[in-house]
């Protein structure tokens, strides 16, 4: 029944459905489990949360709506040996206008 679906379940090392959503670009679907209660902050042990998904994939439609809806743009996980933000993650793909998003909005680190 999806009127009962858990929007946090997670997979150890395959994220969960909002991070999915986030790093494909499916704004309207991100905007539903974050209205379905998603946690927008998760971080899947060994991997990354939603917001830096969104950024090292390019998603900027879904870094806005995730930085518009309060998601932590100084969030920092460690994963495959290196600490990783969204901000260090939307450098490292070489998307100006999300590093200039993130900074807009307070980014840091």
């Amino acid at each position: 029944d999806e009127q009962n679906a858990d929007p946090n379940v997670v997979c150890l090392g395959d994220g969960s459905p909002l991070m999915a959503a986030a790093e494909g670009g499916h704004v309207e679907i991100v905007q539903r489990l974050l209205d379905a209660g998603a946690n927008i902050d998760e971080i899947v042990p060994g991997d990354e949360n939603p917001l830096m998904g969104a950024s090292w994939q390019g998603q900027a439609e879904v870094v806005r709506l995730l930085i518009d809806r309060g998601a932590d743009v100084n969030a920092e996980t460690f994963a495959d040996g290196e600490l990783r933000s969204p901000l260090k993650l939307a450098r490292r793909s070489g998307n100006a206008a999300i590093v200039k998003m993130l900074i807009d909005a307070g980014a840091r680190k």
